[in-house]
């Protein structure tokens, strides 16, 4: 079965290679019309839809060319949605897609799909150009060949004359068609016509899938992954779902940052999140000139929240010990140290046993496959991928060579960095400026089935680039990404304060004589205290003798406060972190004070609410006008000097004298310091 369509719009592309994405580039569509024909060009339905301007407007030179005025368009005009609902459903049913110059009827239309968050179905349908096919039968003059000629030129050279109506969609599918098969039976179109499929009305991505069991990817890039990956999060989430996927696994590059909204939004769709990250390596124990290794990546699956943890400190580390400057990596010794709540596997064709491969030393590949393999076990997963590289293919057969050796589980991933064919421009566009290097010709817009979550299916790779693997093999390898999914059960929790636990560095325990939390901040904060105390006293402020007794009661009145609150190990997590921030020459100073009952805070709806009435979880807005979720509250009585502050308009605040208050004249200000001249944020 055949679609001929044709669009009418509101101007011309600028660029015929542009995205869909590009929304500047493509015209918005005014006008979508199709007839569907049989195998022998019997017409089997028409449609002619004018599509309900939003937001636009129809300029007055392209009225003279359709006829189509933004008046008309509004008054008998359909929505885009419901438009293109159909007519995806149509491409479903059906087997060719033919139009005269496709290229710009297809931009408009993927655009339009992608205005509205959707992937265009034509990008897979098989599809036929009646321009370049037809270039040579009219052998119309042009600069130094033929010129590729227009839907009215080739009707009078089909038919001796030209068709009424040009330039209205439905008028010219219907010439269009005329056109397509008479040459079919003079045999001038010599393309090779495969097997008409069934009509069958389903779904168009679920239908390219219908062969094969739900994929688990484990290797999406998203946009986190800098430079690296041009996929949204939504529109990961959004393919899993139509392809009936149950899980899928993010694996930036580097980091986690994308981690929690990743979370958020599987739990919307019922998508199971995994996380992973591919991470930079050297083998070794540290990181240095001598070791440097380049871009070896090791892929990291996260089985439970100890490895989540772990994970984030691998990812901590390849930033602060492993950056020599020019990338971030960790050591094998450090994923080594780390490895509870791990899972690994053998990675892609820029592994470190892939690399050892590509150098002709296969021992060293084997030998550092059995290392993993002591420290990992079962948590070391074998990974075989499709694509068009003959060092894939070498590092498919070396893995299950080493898989069948050792018994090792195997499972089918390919790296994914973008989420719709159509952003393979984009992603290309991302890399060429990682490598500082012109955008030209890219492998990434020749075999977009690679780079993007596809639709065809490992089956069809296996075929395509000539792997040729047993279907019942590949699939017991997706039967084991299935399986590996399920052991990875790792969630966040929300709506529970969880702290930071304090562990002691040993010169603590060995100070104090203890590792209990409360003991070492009640020892410390003791400890200080006395020689503050000290030094004003030196200062001469001997009337602070007499008040030692008052500091010392309110003193331990606070840390009780902030035991109940189960705030200890906090406290001692900021003191460690200060600590570390003293030591490389910085300043740091105190930060305490309090308001009083009914002073007002403003909240992030912009009205004012007095401060005892704030509850953990509202948001209000902090000295610099950023919005704040509130996570935590302390209430106690103070026997302390305080100031009562007034503002112009009559406003009044009343908090403790050390209650430090942002100025926009000289920063931060004790409360008693203020002056008349001080202009103050808002409170």
């Amino acid at each position: 079965m055949y679609i001929v369509f044709d669009t009418e719009t509101t101007g011309k592309a600028k660029n015929f290679n542009a995205p869909f994405t590009d929304f500047d580039n493509w015209p918005r569509m005014v006008q979508l019309a199709w007839i569907v024909y049989d195998k022998d060009g019997n017409k089997v339905s028409t449609h002619d839809y004018i599509i309900k301007p939003d937001g636009f407007e129809i300029p007055l030179e392209v009225v003279a060319i359709h006829g189509i005025t933004t008046e008309k368009a509004e008054r008998e005009g359909k929505p885009l949605k419901q438009v293109l609902d159909v007519f995806r459903k149509a491409i479903s049913e059906n087997d060719y897609l033919i139009a005269h110059n496709i290229t710009f009827d297809e931009g408009v239309v993927g655009c339009e799909y992608a205005r509205l968050g959707e992937d265009s179905p034509i990008v897979d349908i098989e599809k036929i150009d009646t321009v370049e096919q037809t270039k040579n039968f009219c052998k119309l003059p042009g600069k130094g060949e033929y010129k590729f000629p227009k839907l009215e030129e080739l009707h009078f050279k089909v038919f001796g004359k030209y068709f009424q109506h040009a330039h209205n969609a439905l008028y010219d599918v219907d010439a269009l068609g005329r056109c397509f098969f008479e040459l079919q039976r003079i045999g001038y179109l010599g393309f090779k016509e495969k097997p008409f499929k069934k009509q069958v009305n389903t779904n168009y991505v679920a239908d390219l899938e219908i062969t094969e069991k739900p994929i688990v990817h484990f290797g999406v890039h998203t946009f986190h992954s800098i430079l690296q990956g041009a996929g949204t999060i939504d529109a990961y989430i959004e393919i899993a779902k139509k392809l009936g996927h149950n899980s899928i696994g993010i694996c930036d590059t580097g980091t986690f940052s994308g981690s929690f909204e990743f979370y958020k939004k599987c739990k919307a769709n019922n998508v199971k999140p995994i996380y992973a990250a591919e991470l930079y390596l050297n083998d070794g124990v540290e990181i240095s000139d001598e070791n440097y290794e380049e871009d070896v990546l090791q892929k990291i699956i996260v089985k439970n929240e100890q490895g989540y943890k772990n994970l984030n400190k691998l990812i901590f580390l390849s930033h602060t010990r492993g950056n020599n400057g020019n990338r971030s990596r960790i050591t094998t010794n450090w994923l080594i140290e780390n490895k509870e709540g791990l899972i690994i596997t053998t990675s892609c064709i820029r592994s470190k046993m892939a690399s050892y491969l590509s150098k002709g030393r296969k021992k060293d590949a084997k030998d550092y496959f059995l290392k993993l393999e002591k420290e990992f076990g079962e948590n070391l997963i074998m990974e075989i991928k499709f694509n068009e590289f003959d060092e894939q293919k070498k590092y498919n057969q070396f893995i299950l060579n080493l898989a069948s050796e050792y018994k090792k589980t195997v499972i089918l991933d390919n790296n994914i960095h973008y989420a719709y064919p159509q952003d393979a421009t984009l992603q290309d566009t991302l890399a060429a400026i990682k490598q500082q290097r012109p955008i030209k010709s890219s492998r990434l817009l020749k075999e977009r089935n690679l780079y993007y979550v596809n639709r065809r299916g490992y089956l069809e790779l296996n075929a395509k680039f000539g792997f040729n693997y047993p279907k019942e093999i590949l699939e017991l390898f997706m039967d084991n990404s299935n399986k590996i999914a399920e052991k990875c059960n790792f969630t966040f929790v929300t709506g529970v304060e969880r702290y930071p636990k304090y562990e002691p560095e040993q010169d603590v325990i060995d100070y104090f004589k203890t590792n209990d939390t409360k003991e070492i901040i009640t020892k410390l904060s003791s400890l200080k205290l006395e020689q503050k105390i000290k030094e004003r006293i030196a200062l001469g402020e001997v009337e602070l003798k007499e008040k030692i007794p008052e500091y010392k009661e309110r003193l331990r009145y606070e840390l009780e406060v902030i035991e109940q609150k189960g705030m200890l190990d906090y406290f001692m997590v900021n003191w460690e972190m200060l600590k570390e921030y003293r030591k490389s020459g910085n300043d740091t100073g105190a930060a305490r004070g309090c308001f009083y009952p009914g002073s007002r805070v403003k909240m992030s709806d912009g009205f004012f609410a007095p401060i005892e009435t704030i509850e953990i979880g509202e948001y209000v807005v902090d000295a610099f006008g950023e919005i704040q979720k509130v996570l935590n509250t302390l209430e106690y009585e103070i026997k302390e000097d305080t100031v009562e502050l007034e503002f112009e308009g009559g406003r009044k605040i009343k908090c403790t004298t050390d209650h430090e208050i942002l100025t926009k004249n000289r920063g931060w200000v004790k409360a008693i310091d203020l002056t008349e001249k001080d202009d103050i944020c808002e409170i």
